[in-house]
């Protein structure tokens, strides 16, 4: 991230300059308008020139830019909807943390989202901003993904709320959206720590230490940027503004307690890493006292064994034993009735 944010080094604030990876998709507007109950309008746009000849004051017009590499883009539809240098200045800055602003004439705000590329490559980031102003709604989205489908099909249906409610609720709409997706996150991060308790009993290897310390990582990373969305609908909810209509306040409450639900699931799933950490030193102890403990019993067993050898090993010309005629059975029976003996007070003992 320090690298990247040496690209601005030096420019006042509100510069708009991209910051993130090289893009890797096509920039392009999707744009919607409509107002009551009146038939919806859509158009893809190339430039935001043609987004400005699509737009409509006397309307909603929610307009959707897939890719935020282009900063003359950005800037240019920026200028068109009077928005402030720092908007675009973090519109641009792929790494900026989820936040709202308010200002005069607009809401603005980021949310980051967090994508399953597979199991070993975990999970890539984006950031979408969105921006609430009087007649319109803007939504940035880094990758060219078609998230919104669903409202567009509930657009269709004359009289839906996001036509009778006003730009707010096509805010909340979209927030509510994005945020639903975290719960194929969490479904997915639980799947994997319940295969790793699994694993863990049936004697998992050091492999296991790793992936429980990729999963941390992973779920520290989440709940990192998912807190401070708690904030951002709360700002939502309680912020005087006449952007925001007020029939739209009980959506965002229950919106609230999604984001409440996944920042608390997040937390459980750390704690049930902690946990995992833990139970696996356990295991790793319990597993190195066994072999400790095989260890010690063989000691115990030959260290009799070694001193019985080594007295009659000794080199003396006075040692009558030496001279029994069956002494050597003698001493191999001794020694295989004191192995059994010590075995059998091992087991009595339940050592072993």
């Amino acid at each position: 991230m320090a690298q990247k944010i040496t690209q601005k080094l030096g420019l006042p604030p509100g510069t708009p300059v991209y910051i993130g990876e090289p893009p890797q998709v096509e920039f392009a507007y999707s744009c919607i308008k409509y107002e009551g109950t009146a038939a919806v309008v859509e158009q893809e746009c190339a430039s935001y020139e043609e987004v400005q000849a699509f737009f409509d004051p006397a309307q909603t017009n929610w307009i959707t830019v897939q890719g935020i590499h282009n900063a003359a883009e950005i800037e240019g539809l920026s200028k068109f909807f009077n928005l402030h240098p720092l908007i675009i200045e973090d519109i641009l800055n792929s790494e900026q943390r989820p936040k709202i602003d308010s200002y005069d004439d607009c809401i603005f705000c980021v949310i980051r989202l967090f994508h399953l590329l597979n199991d070993e490559e975990g999970l890539e980031p984006e950031n979408v901003s969105l921006v609430l102003g009087p007649n319109f709604v803007l939504v940035f989205q880094e990758r060219k993904v078609d998230y919104f489908g669903p409202i567009r099909n509930r657009l269709k249906v004359t009289g839906n709320r996001i036509q009778t409610l006003g730009g707010s609720y096509l805010a909340f709409v979209v927030l509510d959206l994005l945020i639903d997706r975290f719960y194929i996150l969490l479904e997915w991060l639980e799947t994997r720590i319940l295969e790793l308790d699994e694993d863990l009993f049936a004697g998992a290897d050091a492999e296991a230490l790793l992936e429980i310390h990729f999963l941390k990582k992973e779920v520290f990373e989440v709940s990192r940027y998912t807190r401070p969305m708690l904030e951002i609908v709360a700002r939502f909810i309680h912020q005087e503004s006449p952007l925001i209509n007020r029939k739209t306040e009980p959506f965002f409450r229950d919106l609230h307690d999604h984001v409440m639900e996944v920042v608390e699931a997040l937390d459980l799933q750390k704690e049930m890493l902690f946990n995992l950490q833990a139970q696996y030193l356990a295991l790793s102890t319990a597993r190195m006292n066994e072999v400790m403990k095989f260890l010690t019993m063989m000691g115990s067993v030959f260290i009799p064994l070694t001193f019985i050898v080594g007295v009659y090993g000794m080199n003396f010309d006075n040692m009558p034993e030496l001279r029994t005629q069956n002494g050597y059975y003698y001493v191999m029976g001794f020694m295989g009735l004191l192995v059994v003996g010590l075995l059998g007070y091992f087991k009595r003992r339940k050592w072993i």
